[in-house]
């Protein structure tokens, strides 16, 4: 008798016909999650290459306004330079004003302070 409904240990035996079909399947879904990554590891290395790019721009622009912060800096210190030197020198200037506004005695004048006359250029007609 031949039994037209075949029996579960014949449904579960490979077939040559079936191997290939599989196989092939298997190739293809294996192409297609090929395809799928590198295309994705294509998106993230865009990204990345956009992050760097933007990391690189965004360090020249640090570099220069550090430039900018270094000339500022050298010039406050060149302007402190000039401040030190004229305190330095009001020691000197009070000195001075001291030594002039010392009085020598009763009723003397300072010889160095000339009175000068002021004379009119108008003429009489």
């Amino acid at each position: 008798m031949n039994n037209p409904i075949p029996n579960e240990q014949n449904s579960k035996m490979p077939t040559a016909k079936n191997l290939s079909s599989s196989s092939s399947d298997y190739a293809v879904q294996q192409q297609r999650i090929t395809r799928a990554a590198k295309l994705e590891l294509l998106r993230e290395k865009t990204t990345e290459l956009e992050e760097l790019t933007r990391i690189k721009d965004l360090s020249a622009q640090l570099g220069q306004h550090f430039d900018r912060l270094a000339n500022n800096v050298q010039g406050l210190s060149e302007g402190a330079q000039d401040v030190s030197n004229v305190v330095g020198n009001w020691d000197y200037v009070f000195g001075t004003m001291g030594l002039m506004n010392t009085d020598s005695g009763p009723g003397s004048r300072n010889p160095t302070i000339v009175n000068l006359p002021i004379m009119s250029n108008t003429k009489n007609n």
